[in-house]
């Protein structure tokens, strides 16, 4: 045991696995009680052979490694270094950082944003329904990401990214669609996030999310509020300028 200091407190030497990371354990169990791993292996292939990774074996890391502030590839070598927070979420052998690069390249031309799509909106389906509320407020808005990617354009925060606009949930922050843009388009252009969705989708969307019962609001920024879309999303009620829409001063 080191003396005692100034401060009342004392620090003693162990051989035990700690982690600076502790928190990321909350996120795994969000993560296991959404029942997100059987979702993504309902969407995804599996490996080619016997020794390959499945999935999950790399989606699950990437999840803990942006919930962590991680931003690049490189940066999972913080989850595979921290053999504490593995053993607590239950990780073990992790792929390398080059088979990372391999998988999500073979995952983009096998479907794999597409399935991500549809895991996302299961996830979301899951935790709307938990709410056991029919109120709710659909916000939609734009977001800057900055990119060091020599294509990435300069935003209107004049910086290098890309600016993907969001539906979400106000009431609980679930975001139920997304659309990825470049980072010079104008903030609401093509608005609203639902506007492009074939008729089919919007038609799923309705049923799975939008019950029909209870206050529904639209919120969007400027003008990005179209009726076309809240008709699409919001089922056969109509809506007169302003009424049923929250328009957020930008």
């Amino acid at each position: 045991m080191i003396s005692q200091g100034i401060l009342p407190f004392k620090i003693e030497h162990t051989e035990e696995q700690i982690t600076p990371r502790s928190g990321l354990a909350l996120f795994a169990e969000v993560i296991r009680a959404l029942d997100v791993r059987r979702k993504v292996e309902g969407h995804f292939p599996k490996p080619g052979s016997n020794r390959g990774y499945e999935a999950w074996s790399y989606i699950e890391p990437v999840l803990l490694m942006l919930e962590g502030g991680g931003r690049h590839i490189e940066d999972l070598r913080e989850i595979r270094d921290d053999a504490a927070l593995r053993q607590l979420v239950g990780i073990g052998e992790m792929p390398s950082l080059s088979a990372y690069g391999d998988w999500l390249v073979r995952a983009r031309r096998n479907g794999g944003r597409e399935a991500m799509e549809k895991v996302d909106e299961e996830t979301a389906e899951t935790i709307y329904r938990r709410t056991g509320t029919s109120d709710y407020t659909l916000n939609v808005d734009a977001t800057v990401i900055e990119a060091e990617k020599e294509k990435a354009a300069m935003t209107y925060k004049k910086i290098r990214g890309y600016q993907p606009i969001l539906g979400f949930l106000a009431e609980n922050g679930v975001c139920l669609s997304h659309e990825f843009r470049e980072g010079n388009v104008p903030a609401q252009a093509g608005a609203s996030v639902f506007e492009a969705l074939p008729e089919d989708q919007a038609s799923a969307f309705r049923q799975r999310f939008l019950s029909g019962e209870g206050d529904q609001l639209v919120r969007e920024e400027g003008s990005g509020a179209h009726h076309h879309s809240r008709s699409r999303c919001c089922g056969e009620r109509s809506y007169p300028d302003g009424e049923g829409l929250e328009t957020a001063a930008g």
